[in-house]
């Protein structure tokens, strides 16, 4: 029997008992789908994705701790094709009876650990920059008793979306500056190494002219030693 038979076995008679590990308790159908946070001018900047639980395969924003603590976990993605920063996230849980906003951060909990306990995890605010494409474990332990069958809505928006995009704009700048400047330079480069080119061209050309018509006897120690770095460079006779 595999491991992950004896796990489904496992689950299916804590089911079965009502005893069903605290990760794996079915989900609200309302919170395992993606979550889309906009900028101030409507466009998808971050996906909050489900994460799979570390014990079955179901995608899934929330479960319970061991004490029963709603605990929301996901990936943060950045899907707005460029660096962001100033990153500042408030959510938004709806309940039949309440809404409840709350700050995610990002999440560190015990490596290696099938089950562990709110007071086990740490927690960061999210870094000033978020690069473009990364994706960050962000999470969130809520003190309030919360069953997840009264879940209405999950939202997330920017807690200053003009800061942000203010930010980012700079961020944006500032990588086109660099950007501009590394390719001036390149170019620089490439003047530099055309005009050596170009130069050490002329140079053996002169020197196939002047040397061309004379016997292999008759060529002074210089000149042997010009043909000799022409043809090492393929540019005797020039091309």
């Amino acid at each position: 029997m595999t491991i992950k038979t004896v796990l489904m076995v496992y689950v299916l008679v804590g089911i079965a008992f009502g005893q069903v590990p605290p990760q794996s308790r079915p989900i609200h159908k309302l919170c395992e789908g993606s979550v889309v946070i906009k900028d101030i001018d409507g466009l998808d900047i971050l996906v909050v994705k489900p994460t799979t639980s570390s014990s079955t395969d179901i995608k899934q924003l929330f479960y319970y701790d061991d004490v029963h603590h709603l605990v929301f976990r996901a990936d943060l993605v950045n899907v707005a094709r460029k660096d962001l920063v100033g990153v500042s996230l408030l959510g938004r849980l709806a309940t039949k009876d309440s809404t409840q906003t709350f700050k995610p951060m990002v999440r560190h909990y015990p490596k290696d650990a099938a089950f562990y306990s709110a007071k086990d995890l740490t927690w960061d605010e999210l870094p000033e920059m978020i690069g473009d494409a990364a994706s960050l474990e962000i999470g969130h332990v809520f003190e309030q008793p919360t069953e997840k069958d009264d879940i209405v809505s999950l939202t997330f928006s920017l807690e200053d979306p003009k800061r942000t995009q203010q930010l980012t704009d700079e961020r944006a700048q500032q990588l086109y500056e660099e950007s501009k400047a590394e390719l001036a330079k390149e170019k620089a480069a490439e003047a530099v190494r055309a005009a050596k080119e170009r130069r050490v061209r002329a140079n053996c050309r002169a020197v196939y002219t002047s040397t061309i018509d004379k016997k292999t006897g008759d060529l002074t120690v210089r000149e042997t030693e010009l043909v000799k770095a022409c043809q090492a460079l393929g540019l005797y006779p020039p091309e």
